[in-house]
């Protein structure tokens, strides 16, 4: 047999590979038959080489095609591109091009598109392709398709070579489906359960206590900032300060924020001797010892520098004209709570002191360098809880304190503002109703009731301005804002301790409507704070909007503001009956 492949001349490689097959195995001691499902399987595994050709396929451009008349064409990527389109960005302008008799962009075009048209036509052999998309990016077709009428043979796509490339085409059709209800038969014919498409189930299942022991190491440690993140959202406060999945990272913002507020301590600390120079340069080598002062930070610093020395002169001429004995900036003030087992900290920008007998005067101020308006909407939810916070962690020092007011001081670095000229540093949030308070903080008051200059406050011959009442508030009220702050920070470690992390976003909706809450449309424009606006860890929690908790829009009682309203009306009703006697 082997004698007989060689005389009908079959590869001599294929006939030594049979022959070293045959060898190996010592074939001469079997007989031949009972060595024929072996040899089957064998020779099926044999490897023999292929016919090589050199120059099978040449690859063309698409202008050359012409000079391939009576060749196999295979013109593939038939997109927009075909024919090339020649656009009127030369250095001589078409108007240009026609005074000096030259050919136009657009001749050239039709000159270029009817040179295309002629090659293809005049192609023996001839197929063409193109492909709708390549990976996520959409192809367009060259518009010579529809010119020439060309017949489109859409092919059937085949299953079953590339699952990822099935799986990506069959979410692709689902995503159609859901969103436009575009029916496509491929969903039906191969849609399968192991593609999961859109089945991740965002439900917390829990963390177990070992798990939570684990990365909660020594005593609990809280602070406004965790407060404020469990309040906004219990599993954005679960990833980011127990699991730590979001690493912090220095901002330009948080850069100059820092900036700002070093500086200003520096110079609350030692106004005698105070340099701004120096102070800068410190601030610059504390914030970028480990990271480098790019230029784009230079000049925001150095811009930001007019709004720092502005604010300074500023308050400093507001401090010399009052009755403040003490400043203190940057106080670090630590509570432990529950044996020792949770410690809560903050730390607080400045404070205006006085002592007059036994007692404390204390007003607070917090900086903001962005816009932030002083409110104390939905504080029983743990919403804007920085300043009655403030004022629990001074309580827990001296629990005989005379509370003058809470308030921040606002100052914006955008760009667009440095050439405004009326910028507006006053004191903005809530003032002790206490004349007394008011001549402490200003000795303007005592004079001229010009107060205003300084607090964002309106004043009056007769005392507060009836719009500015909600500003005001009695030292009961301050107490109460203390109680809500630490009836918060125990719900809070309560809430830990029980390990509730649930996603739970919360929003607070000025048009809240118990009866008429559709948690599957829900209406987010509407709403005047959402915990998912600024969070990082939105990609991990794939927050629904049947997980937002809508909270009505709830204002802190201003027992003032209540009274006012009560003898204004009273006043009007009196007025009313005397109209009704005339």
């Amino acid at each position: 047999n082997i004698n007989d492949l060689i005389n009908k001349n079959y590869p001599k490689e294929d006939i030594n590979a049979l022959i070293n097959l045959i060898n190996k195995y010592h074939t001469n001691i079997y007989e031949p038959k009972k060595l024929k499902n072996l040899f089957e399987n064998l020779i099926k595994k044999l490897r023999f080489k292929e016919s090589l050709y050199d120059n099978a396929i040449d690859l063309i451009k698409a202008s050359a095609i012409s000079n391939y008349k009576d060749s196999y064409i295979f013109f593939i990527n038939f997109d927009s591109n075909i024919p090339t389109i020649k656009k009127d960005d030369d250095f001589l302008t078409d108007d240009e091009k026609k005074l000096l008799n030259r050919s136009t962009s657009l001749e050239a075009n039709d000159y270029l598109k009817n040179l295309t048209i002629s090659s293809l036509c005049n192609i023996s052999n001839l197929v063409i392709t193109y492909s709708s998309h390549h990976s996520f990016n959409k192809m367009i077709i060259s518009p010579l398709v529809d010119e020439l009428k060309m017949n489109v043979i859409k092919e059937k796509r085949l299953f079953g070579v590339d699952k990822e490339a099935d799986d990506l085409y069959l979410s692709k059709s689902m995503d159609e489906f859901i969103s436009f209800n575009t029916k496509n038969e491929t969903l039906d014919n191969h849609y399968y359960s192991g593609l999961n498409y859109c089945t991740y189930d965002n439900k917390f299942t829990g963390i177990d206590k070992d798990t939570f022991d684990k990365y909660v190491k020594g005593p609990l440690k809280l602070s406004y900032t965790k407060m404020d993140t469990y309040y906004s959202c219990p599993y954005s406060y679960l990833l980011k300060y127990i699991l730590k999945v979001d690493e912090y990272e220095s901002t330009l913002a948080s850069r100059l924020g820092t900036y700002a507020h070093g500086i200003l301590e520096f110079f609350e600390k030692d106004k005698e001797n105070f340099d701004y120079e120096s102070s800068k340069e410190k601030m610059i080598s504390e914030i970028y010892a480990k990271q480098e002062l790019t230029l784009e930070d230079k000049f925001y610093l150095d811009r930001s520098d007019a709004y720092i020395k502005e604010i300074i002169e500023f308050n400093n001429k507001q401090e010399l004209n009052s009755k403040i004995d003490e400043i203190k900036t940057e106080e670090d003030i630590k509570v432990v709570l529950h044996d020792g087992k949770v410690i809560f900290d903050g730390k607080i920008d400045k404070q205006y002191l006085k002592t007059i007998g036994d007692t404390k005067y204390v007003a607070v101020i917090d900086y903001k360098t962005y816009i932030k308006e002083n409110n104390l909407l939905n504080i029983e939810d743990g919403f804007n809880l920085q300043l009655p916070v403030y004022l629990y962690l001074i309580s827990s020092q001296n629990p005989n304190i005379h509370y003058m007011g809470i308030y921040l001081q606002l100052f914006d670095f955008k760009v667009k503002k440095y050439n405004e000229k009326d910028k507006e540093y006053k004191l903005k949030g809530f003032t002790s109703a206490e004349e007394q308070d008011l001549s402490i903080l200003s000795n303007d008051y005592d004079t001229n009731n010009s107060v205003g200059n300084y607090i964002s406050l309106r004043l009056t011959k007769t005392g507060f301005h009836p719009q500015d009442l909600n500003k005001v508030l009695a030292q009961s009220e301050f107490k109460d804002l203390i109680e809500v702050a630490r009836n918060k920070i125990e719900e809070l470690i309560t809430h830990i301790n029980s390990l509730e992390f649930e996603i739970r976003p919360c929003a607070i909706d000025k048009d809240f409507k118990e009866d008429a809450k559709d948690d599957d449309e829900v209406n987010t424009s509407r709403f005047d704070h959402i915990a998912c606006s600024y969070c990082t860890m939105k990609d991990i929690c794939y927050m629904k909007n049947n997980d937002i908790k809508i909270l009505p829009k709830k204002p802190f009682k201003s027992i003032l503001k209540e009274a006012y309203e009560k003898e204004k009306a009273e006043a009007n009703k009196e007025k009313l009956e005397e109209m009704e006697e005339e």
